[in-house]
């Protein structure tokens, strides 16, 4: 008996596009609130800013669950590249429906913006946490022991206090 696999309708793979369909619009929906993340950055809208994080937490615990669905439709539906000398992570699939292809290509670009957003954020973040240690310094002064600035990291970086640059 043999039968043979036709790939050349995507009505054969719903459940694959379905999958893709998913993880893509759940990762646009992070992306978008990555930006307005990065707005209540700029704007300095802390209050914003927190609630923002908690849908980003809930927007990724989501984009985890529904990647793992596309990747278990791919592993059951496609078949891995032969790339010799690759990681298991950099080994793709070779996806032979073309509409597949470019669904699964625009979800990389999303993906991509995604961690682009998330760097620029990142760097706002960190001028703005130098401009307060900055200011913090300025005004309290670098060696007092009652008041102590901490790193991004939580560490301690230095006390301030009595070498005040402004005396009020």
């Amino acid at each position: 008996m043999n039968r043979k696999l036709s790939f050349n309708k995507a009505s054969n793979f719903p459940e694959v596009r379905k999958a893709l369909q998913e993880e893509h619009y759940i990762y646009q929906l992070l992306l978008q609130t990555l930006q307005e993340k990065q707005r209540a950055i700029v704007e300095a809208k802390t209050e914003e800013l927190l609630d923002i994080l908690v849908v980003i937490q809930s927007l990724a615990k989501k984009a985890n669950q529904v990647t793992e669905r596309r990747l278990e439709q791919f592993r059951k539906n496609f078949p891995l590249k032969n790339q010799s000398g690759k990681k298991a992570a950099e080994v793709g699939f070779e996806i032979p429906e073309p509409e597949i292809q470019h669904e699964y290509e625009e979800l990389i670009q999303t993906i991509r913006a995604i961690e682009r957003v998330n760097r620029e954020n990142q760097s706002l973040l960190q001028a703005s946490m130098e401009f307060t240690r900055g200011f913090i310094s300025v005004v309290y002064g670098a060696n007092n022991n009652e008041m102590a600035i901490y790193d991004r990291n939580g560490k301690l970086e230095n006390k301030v206090g009595s070498t005040r640059t402004i005396n009020w």
